[in-house]
């Protein structure tokens, strides 16, 4: 099972993904994902959703990292996390967490 989550943090704050798993887990999640099929979509999907919010100059950027659904279900069959990251402008992101749940 997976929680997921989407945190909108300083570009330049890049440990905030992976060390901010505890204190993600200690929250309530957004959503809880129960297969790696969900994850994918969930993640694909929230990928498409924030990337709206971007600016124009975040947006090509954004075009870029765009991995195909079967990149998050492979991560998260391995029972692992799934991380994706949105460019919002030049000086911040958001983070896409799928967190595995222990």
């Amino acid at each position: 099972m997976w929680n997921g989550y989407v945190e909108r943090r300083a570009k330049n704050d890049s440990g905030r993904k992976r060390d901010g798993a505890p204190a993600r887990l200690n929250q309530p999640a957004e959503v809880e994902l129960k297969t790696p099929e969900e994850v994918a979509e969930w993640v694909a999907k929230t990928v498409v959703m924030v990337s709206k919010d971007a600016d124009q100059w975040a947006q090509a950027q954004n075009g870029l990292i765009v991995r195909p659904q079967n990149v998050y279900a492979g991560t998260a069959r391995k029972g692992s996390s799934v991380y994706a990251t949105v460019q919002i402008n030049r000086t911040e992101v958001a983070d896409i967490c799928a967190e595995a749940v222990p």
